[in-house]
């Protein structure tokens, strides 16, 4: 970023500090800002000469002489897990800011352009937006999540074991691309003693979010379910602890069925096909697969047969136009 970008977010270039976590906690620096994407003088040179994170770019950009003209790198989060990218093959993207709990989206614009100016070289650098979607601050996101998911002495509609409204370690990401809109699905992996907490988070146009739903909740020292030593395989309970959701995966266009009443076939899904089947269907008939890692239920047979942690393999739907998005399996 420039100078003058630094300055307008309330911050000093400083490029061994870790000015995004700054940046990402202060409820009064604008949402909304250019920068561009540079290079290093970091070379990959090849699968067979493999070289530690400490000797890769990542170390490159606090050092001063590794600064472009003009720009300096903008340095931070401490931890950042998942980005995921807009389904139609747009340059935009989502990333989850981990360590301070919050979300910003990246949109590259006219890539395209970039790409062909160079002239079958990489560019020099890439101009990109960037928006702070949700910050990390307390009260910048509070759950929707009507009369259900209650837990001991509250709600899940903030977390309940820090105390706050907003996003907490924020891990797995999924952007749903669908006919009436676009939506990320959450997982949060904070060892929330009230139980881990999978949500929907409603998304418009320019990567603003809209609205909030609780879809899930999982395991935690507190839950009901483990207080009366209940397991989803009869005997893997281990002790109360807590749980975390793995992932989302899309298998909408693998079980839709065309006008006839068939299935897609294999040469039918190719390519660019499945999205282009989902984004016919609105969210409400999108279905997912998700994972959650239960290691308080890691006795019984999964002791047994050596399992790494219990846990559950699901299927699950949601609906935000409803009073709350909810599993529809589990």
């Amino acid at each position: 970023m420039t100078p003058e970008t630094f300055t307008k977010l309330g911050l000093e270039v400083t490029l061994d500090a870790k000015m995004v976590d700054e940046y990402m906690k202060d409820a009064d620096a604008p949402n909304r800002f250019e920068g561009r994407f540079y290079p290093t003088s970091f070379q990959w040179v090849g699968f067979d000469q493999p070289v530690a994170v400490q000797d890769t770019e990542m170390m490159l950009w606090e050092q001063k002489d590794e600064q472009p003209e003009g720009y300096a790198f903008f340095n931070g989060d401490t931890k950042t897990e998942h980005p995921t990218a807009d389904p139609s093959g747009a340059p935009r993207y989502f990333q989850n800011m981990t360590d301070e709990g919050g979300l910003m989206g990246f949109d590259l614009g006219d890539l395209g352009s970039a790409l062909a100016a160079a002239n079958g070289d990489l560019p020099a650098y890439l101009d990109v937006s960037v928006v702070r979607s949700v910050a990390a601050v307390d009260g910048a996101l509070t759950l929707k999540i009507a009369d259900q998911f209650k837990t001991k002495d509250g709600d899940a509609s903030i977390h309940m074991e820090k105390g706050v409204a907003k996003m907490v370690a924020p891990d797995g990401l999924y952007w749903a691309k669908t006919a009436d809109g676009d939506y990320l699905i959450v997982d949060e992996d904070s060892g929330n003693d009230f139980g881990e907490r999978k949500y929907v988070l409603t998304i418009d146009d320019d990567l603003n979010v809209t609205d909030a739903h609780l879809l899930a909740i999982a395991g935690g020292k507190h839950s009901p379910r483990y207080q009366a030593g209940v397991s989803a395989l009869g005997g893997a309970f281990t002790k109360p602890g807590t749980a975390e959701f793995s992932g989302s995966w899309p298998v909408t266009a693998l079980i839709a069925q065309k006008a006839d009443g068939s299935f897609y076939s294999m040469e039918e899904l190719q390519g660019s096909a499945r999205q282009t089947i989902r984004g016919a269907l609105p969210a409400a008939q999108q279905t997912f697969i998700g994972v959650v890692q239960a290691r308080s239920e890691s006795n019984g047979a999964v002791e047994a047969n050596g399992g790494d942690a219990g846990g559950q393999v699901f299927m699950f739907t949601f609906d935000v136009n409803k009073s709350s998005a909810k599993l529809a399996s589990n």
